[in-house]
């Protein structure tokens, strides 16, 4: 996923601070170079955003990639 389209999936679902939070260090880690903008976004769908400002790099990609695995693997 390019830098744009992760900007852009972030802005859909209404998390532009989230993404301001979080870009500089998905973007060194490059975590989501290679993933699929439908997971992100059924991702966004599942998951409740309500306090941004305590959610740190690590959490988010801990629960990202556990999403990720059962969304493979009911999919």
């Amino acid at each position: 996923m390019t830098p744009y389209q992760l900007e852009e999936t972030f802005e859909t679902f209404g998390l532009h601070r989230l993404y301001e939070k979080l870009y500089y260090p998905l973007w060194i880690k490059g975590t989501m170079d290679d993933e699929e903008i439908e997971v992100l976004e059924t991702f966004f769908e599942s998951y409740d955003f309500e306090n941004v400002d305590k959610i740190f790099v690590d959490e988010f990609l801990f629960q990202y990639q556990c999403f990720k695995i059962a969304y493979r693997n009911f999919n």
